[in-house]
């Protein structure tokens, strides 16, 4: 499965990629909001059902109950973001987005039977069947969206891009995962499913606001083009982030459950430590090749090249920061985790609604100076509760990034004088994947030999 995720998410980068090119910026702000709105309801919709059936998947009248119960939960969604949408526009001073709210609230629906055959899937342990059901809908719903994008070029094919993956992942899931119905060990009663709901709802909500509380800040207060130009750039500055963490959470989650104390320390520093330095490596040279890069997309977008500057700070943090969410929940202390992003959610919307009164330049710094803020904040109410270590040990990894920027930076400068943009934009990729490749041998070597340590215990 974590092949496919990759995979996922490379092909919805590249799309997002080239609605840039083909969208001009207040169409992808707009585009991007609509992502935003559609994605809390898309969240919320199977109210944490989908966990609860991959534990403890239901049987008899429990199931057809709980199946009833998550597609009542989609149904409701779906209609409260499509009754929203006329006051999201008029709130937000965006009136194109009533239509694009509109057709991605049908998401939640169409996709609904499909997580839960999926959820099915997982407690049967049909992984191999799950990963080709999500690769075919990946593949079909990221190439109707370019094509419909280069014929249609407007931001309704964003939204509605979301529509038909939630739609082709329920027809693929649907034909490819069978139905498993031997889960009575591992039933519960329906009241557990509601309990298990109500948790998963306030936990979901304040992870996706935590993830995307600037884009509703920026988005409601700022012009559409002020919010395109800062969905592009904190996405360019995300994306290393995305395509490695990702992955290599899934890789430490169960080995966060089993060691301890020393092992624990170390075992997350070789986490971070692959998750930042090869994101720094891939981030930094930006400062001298945005400009270059940029101008592959249009005259339209040069203005960002500033506001990528200014936010690659952001995305070397965020590379950094983001494995103490798996470390917390791998520890079992997941009320850590959403006290900390409501937490998050009020000090990041009081910083950037205050920045949104200057500048997009203001907000950019606002986001920046507040990443640096969560550092020692996240050590002191994360990672020194969960695992005992000391600062030197929590802050090793951040150490190795930024090194690892400041000498990628300067060899991009050299090297862009003496072969040229393309050359050194494809050996800093390349150097970044040798250095991830190196790094993840690292952890597999440990988990390998912990694997062995528990095998002849």
């Amino acid at each position: 499965m974590g092949w496919a995720n990759a995979l996922g998410m490379v092909a919805w980068g590249v799309v997002m990629l080239l609605a840039a090119a083909v969208l001009t910026p207040s169409d992808y702000g707009v585009g991007g909001f609509s992502f935003f709105a559609c994605g809390i309801a898309f969240a919320l919709s199977d109210a944490g059902l989908t966990a609860a059936i991959a534990t403890h998947p239901p049987v008899g009248a429990s199931r057809h109950r709980v199946m009833l119960y998550a597609l009542a939960v989609c149904g409701l969604m779906s209609l409260l973001l499509w009754a929203a949408a006329p006051l999201i526009a008029r709130v937000t001073s965006k009136p194109a987005l009533e239509q694009l709210l509109r057709v991605g609230a049908l998401t939640p629906v169409l996709s609904m039977a499909g997580r839960i055959r999926v959820a099915f899937g997982q407690a049967a342990m049909k992984f191999g069947r799950i990963a080709i059901a999500e690769t075919i809908s990946t593949l079909i719903a990221a190439t109707l969206v370019v094509v419909a994008l280069f014929l249609v070029r407007h931001p309704v094919v964003l939204p509605l891009g979301l529509l038909l993956r939630g739609g082709i992942t329920s027809a693929t899931s649907l034909l490819l995962i069978k139905s498993e119905h031997n889960f009575a060990a591992g039933s519960k009663e329906f009241s557990f499913y509601l309990k298990f709901s109500g948790a998963q709802i306030v936990e979901r909500l304040s992870n996706y606001l935590g993830a995307n509380i600037d884009y509703f800040i920026v988005g409601t207060f700022m012009s559409q083009r002020a919010l395109g130009l800062y969905t592009f750039s904190y996405e360019v500055v995300s994306l290393p982030c995305r395509l490695i963490n990702t992955p290599l959470n899934r890789i430490a989650l169960p080995a966060y459950a089993k060691l301890r104390d020393k092992a624990l320390q170390l075992f997350y520093q070789k986490i971070s430590t692959a998750t930042t330095l090869p994101s720094a490596v891939l981030l930094a040279p930006l400062v001298v090749l945005s400009p270059s890069l940029l101008s592959l997309f249009g005259d339209k977008w040069s203005s960002a090249t500033l506001f990528i500057k200014m936010l690659i700070p952001v995305g070397i943090i965020r590379a950094f920061l983001n494995p103490i969410g798996s470390l917390v929940l791998g520890r079992g202390r997941p009320v850590l985790t959403m006290r900390w992003n409501i937490a998050y959610v009020l000090t990041q919307t009081a910083i950037l609604i205050w920045c949104t009164r200057f500048s997009l330049e203001a907000v950019c710094m606002g986001v920046t100076f507040a990443a640096v803020l969560y550092v020692p904040m996240l050590y002191l109410y994360l990672y020194r509760p969960v695992t005992g270590g000391t600062l030197q040990c929590y802050l090793t990894p951040l150490g190795w990034g930024v090194t690892g920027a400041a000498s990628a930076i300067g060899t991009s400068i050299l090297l862009l004088k003496l072969i040229g943009f393309w050359a050194t934009a494809l050996g800093v990729v390349a150097v970044s994947v040798l250095l991830l490749l190196f790094l993840v041998n690292r952890i597999d070597k440990v988990i390998g030999s912990k694997k062995t340590v528990v095998q002849k215990e």
